[in-house]
Formats: structure tokens, sequence, C-alpha cells
């Protein structure tokens, strides 16, 4: 039976737990003052980086069987980290709310959708935007970004082995390395073709 290698250990690394707590400043320094950190917001961006690397090397230094114990001891994982701690604090909030807000039914729907890693997908359909002076206060809304890391954790084991990867190191770290690089690329054209599409709309 061929093993999953995994050719990389990584322990502790202190240099990453400083950039969070950056990124963390400068989230928290722009949403009480963006005139100090207009770009403050992109410390967001900076916690997916992160997410996704030391989600990679997590799941490329243990060594696995089979693709089905990679993957169940990868959410295994996942579930155990997140669900105590954002159990707390939805369970937390939504009994605060029940007594201080007349109409907690919407906000706890996305309490309830945040449980599940879907919040994000509800807060879109709603057209709520998250950096907007005019949105709505939910104490929930912040909860899109753990939505988008959750349903990058259902992907990501399928997109390692679609690519091989590290099922056959070199190979699929090539396939790996590829399918990465397309998807950056179309992600980069989308961007920049919403982004002057919605420009456009605003300046005509």
């Amino acid at each position: 039976m061929t093993k999953w290698t995994a050719p990389l250990r990584m322990g502790h690394r202190p240099e990453i737990d400083g950039m969070r707590g950056v990124a963390v400043l400068a989230v928290i320094v722009n949403h009480f003052n963006d005139k100090l950190l207009p770009r403050g917001y992109l410390g967001v961006d900076v916690f997916f980086v992160i997410s996704g690397f030391v989600i990679m090397a997590s799941l490329a230094s243990r060594p696995n069987s089979s693709f089905g114990e990679m993957f169940f001891g990868f959410y295994a994982r996942r579930v155990r980290r997140l669900l105590p701690a954002l159990l707390l604090f939805i369970v937390s909030i939504a009994i605060v709310i029940c007594f201080l807000v007349p109409d907690p039914g919407v906000t706890l729907g996305i309490g309830r959708r945040a449980l599940f890693g879907l919040s994000n997908i509800q807060l879109y359909r709603d057209a709520v935007q998250y950096f907007s002076e005019s949105a709505k206060p939910n104490p929930y809304t912040h909860t899109w970004s753990l939505g988008v890391e959750e349903q990058f954790y259902f992907i990501f084991p399928f997109l390692l082995l679609a690519t091989g990867f590290p099922h056959s190191s070199a190979r699929g770290t090539r396939n790996l390395a590829v399918f990465i690089s397309i998807l950056s690329l179309v992600s980069l054209g989308l961007f920049i073709f919403l982004y002057t599409k919605i420009m456009r709309l605003l300046t005509s």
C-alpha cells in the first residue's frame, strides 16, 4: 500500500504567531479608525494566507496510509480546534441578543449558519457589505471570514487528492503548483473584471 508521505515537519513557529498578531492589530485599528490605517482590513487576507500555509504544512507532515485516513484526520483536528470556542461564542451572544433585541430572528439565523461555516453565504445573499458604513450591526457578521476558511477546509483535501500531493511527492507537488497558479490567475482575472464593472456602474 502506498503511503501519503510526509517529508516536512513543522513545530511551533513563533514568527507565524507574530504575523497573526500584526494582522489582528491592523484589522482592529481599521475598524476603530479607517483613516489611521486605511488598508488595515488586508489583515484578513494575511490570515487566509497564513491558514493556507499552516494547513498545507500540517497535512504534509502527517504520514497516512490512505486518503480516507488523511481526510478524516484533517477534519477531526479542525473540529477539535475550532468548534469549542465557536460554539461558546455563538451561544453566549445568542443568549444576550434574546434579552436585548426585540426581534432577534435575523441575527440568530446568521449565528446558526456561522456554526456550520455558512454565514458568509447568507450575508452575501442579504447584500451585506462587511466594511460598509451602512451595514447593520450584527455580532455575527465577522464570522464571514471563518465561513470562507471552513469552506476552504472542505475543498482542500480533495484538491490534494486530485493533484496527487503528497501521494506522489515530485509529481504531486508540480501538479499542485500548476493548479494553484491557474486558480490564482483566474481569481485575479475575475477580481479585475468585477471591480472595473462595479466602478463603471458607480461612476456612470
